[in-house]
Parts: C-alpha cells; sequence; structure tokens
C-alpha cells in the first residue's frame, strides 16, 4: 500500500511539473497540444522513477511472493523502474483529470449555490415589498 501511495505522490508531482513546463509563458491562452503533455509526463515519471529508484514491480512481485505466487521478476530493476516511471506518468495525467474534474464540480457547485441564494435574497426583498406595499394601502 505505502508503494502505491508514494507513485501517486510522484504522480502528483509530476503532473504538477509538467503543467507548469508546458503553461505559455507570455500569459496568453495558446496551449501544447494534448499528447506532448502525455509524452512529456511519461518522459518526467521515468526519470523520476529512476533518479529515486522506484520499482513497483519489485514491490508487487514480494507483495505476490508473500501470498505463494512465484512470479518471474527480471533481474534488471531497470526494467522494473521504467515500467514504474511509465505508471507515474500516466497517474500524472489521471491526477490532472481529476483536479480538473474536482475544479469543474467545485466550480458548478459554487455557482448554483451562489444563484440560488441570489434568488432567495431576491425573493425576499420582493415579498418585504408586497407586504410593506399592502400594509401602506
Amino acid at each position: 500500500m505505502t508503494a502505491v501511495v508514494a507513485v501517486l505522490a510522484f504522480a502528483s508531482l509530476v503532473e504538477a511539473v509538467v503543467e507548469y513546463a508546458t503553461k505559455p509563458l507570455d500569459g496568453t491562452s495558446w496551449q501544447l497540444p494534448p499528447f506532448i503533455k502525455q509524452y512529456s509526463a511519461m518522459a518526467v515519471g521515468i526519470g523520476v522513477s529512476l533518479w529515486y529508484g522506484v520499482n513497483l514491480v519489485a514491490v508487487l512481485s514480494e507483495i505476490l511472493a508473500s501470498q505463494g505466487v512465484n512470479l518471474p521478476v527480471p533481474s534488471y530493476d531497470i526494467v522494473g523502474m521504467v515500467l514504474t516511471g511509465l505508471a507515474i506518468g500516466r497517474g500524472s495525467n489521471v491526477v490532472n483529470d481529476l483536479t480538473d474534474l474536482l475544479r469543474g464540480r467545485v466550480g458548478v457547485a459554487w455557482s448554483t449555490a451562489r444563484a440560488e441564494a441570489t434568488r432567495a435574497v431576491e425573493s425576499e426583498i420582493r415579498t418585504k415589498a408586497v407586504i410593506s406595499g399592502r400594509d401602506g394601502v
């Protein structure tokens, strides 16, 4: 479980780095095509995995071995690290999609609540105006 949390933490880090690195410097709304961000995230994920020596394949094989399932594990750790880096890079896209979804839902929920509150206040004002108009007659 700790390895999965570490991969998600690295994925979040990679997502932040890629989003920052691919943001236009001049403040325009122009954006890179999505596939460039995806390949950049894969490259940064592999780099992070190799730099920190994160190998999710070895962790998974140890977990399975403790359950009595023996899988052939490559003798080269670099294979597992590259596969983990690909998972981190793909995970950064998932983290990005999740943050966009949460921003959208929070934004929609906020604007809906704001609109409902505005309508309630306007209705209350109208009600008081009608009541005060009847009292004055």
